[in-house]
């Protein structure tokens, strides 16, 4: 009697709760618990040890960096929103050092994360940067205050993204540019997976062990509703990996990327994670022994409109064909 009243319980708790499972990309709000994804960032960031995890951040903030030296504009005043252990910060230093960025600021949600950011860009010879405590989904600064905005895996935690992409087109001055990256949807897919068979197998029931991202086709809108105009979509899947299942998940504390669903199953097992072990290992095991944990990382840039802009010509102004391709290199010398 008490398996079959345990069974009902897990089912129950699934059927009020399986709209948790349909994710859109701006329907996440009321989701994430206010606070928690605070307190996870605030104790890996100021944590003895905290470098261990940084290499995920590191690596893809060299990423963003590196899609911004491909855009031909020198920008005077940068905001690093979410900054994090400064990763950014670091990744850019090469750029403050040639005036390609003349002043960056780096701001995140608490103190102790900036503290930790100061501490990072200290041993790091990175001298040009400021720094401010400022809540994402609240951005304080002026409309047009800055050039550039950059943020890297910040925004996967903010509940509502559109409002939050509004608020970074308004402090962006008319032609000014957004560079981000996020976690995209089919980030530890694996994990989630191995979880959720293990779940169904010991429990009979099924809930989210990983907070929602962001899926590829939705981030176009997203910038669009924000505003952006001219923008590049992106997507890079970067695998790591570990000796289990409990390493990963150590490595995910560790780097404050906790699940934060504010509806979520807060009692799993020490069976079932066993069992999502073997399950990893079997499905997505390397062969070595150890596991693959996959990061769908999704970068975004877009431009505030201004009227300086390339803009397409109007529909049917074209003077040429395509149906005639072997004459267009003699069109294009005519216009020469």
């Amino acid at each position: 009697l008490r398996s079959l009243l345990t069974h009902y319980a897990v089912w129950l708790d699934f059927q009020r709760n399986k709209e948790l499972y349909v994710l859109e990309a701006w329907n996440v709000s009321a989701r994430i618990r206010p606070g928690r994804e605070k307190t996870a960032k605030v104790l890996s960031a100021s944590a003895a040890g905290a470098s261990e995890f940084d290499y995920l951040r590191d690596e893809v903030a060299e990423r963003v960096i590196d899609r911004l030296e491909d855009v031909n504009r020198n920008f005077k005043r940068a905001l690093d929103l979410g900054c994090g252990r400064a990763h950014v910060g670091i990744a850019a230093n090469k750029l403050l050092q040639r005036d390609k960025v003349h002043s960056l600021l780096q701001v995140d949600q608490a103190a102790p994360i900036i503290d930790a950011a100061k501490r990072r860009c200290e041993e790091e010879g990175v001298l040009q940067a400021a720094f401010d405590v400022v809540d994402e989904e609240r951005i304080p600064f002026q409309n047009e205050e800055f050039d550039l905005v950059v943020s890297s895996l910040a925004l996967h935690w903010v509940n509502d993204l559109p409002g939050s992409m509004v608020q970074i087109n308004n402090i962006l001055r008319p032609d000014g540019l957004f560079v981000g990256a996020m976690f995209g949807g089919d980030t530890l897919s694996e994990l989630r997976i191995s979880m959720q068979l293990a779940e169904e197998e010991i429990w009979s029931g099924l809930s989210n062990h990983v907070s929602p991202f962001v899926r590829l086709r939705d981030a176009g809108s997203v910038l669009g509703r924000g505003g952006f105009v001219l923008t590049t979509i992106d997507t890079e899947d970067i695998q790591v990996q570990f000796s289990d299942i409990f390493s990963l998940m150590r490595h995910l504390k560790g780097m404050g990327e906790n699940n934060a669903l504010m509806k979520r199953r807060t009692y799993f097992g020490n069976r079932a994670f066993t069992r999502a072990n073997e399950i990893y290992k079997e499905k997505f095991g390397s062969e070595d022994g150890g596991i693959i944990a996959t990061f769908q990382i999704i970068y975004m840039l877009g431009w505030k409109y201004s009227d300086s802009q390339p803009r397409p010509l109007k529909r049917g102004s074209a003077t040429a064909s395509f149906k005639n391709l072997e004459g267009m290199s003699e069109v294009v010398d005519s216009k020469r």
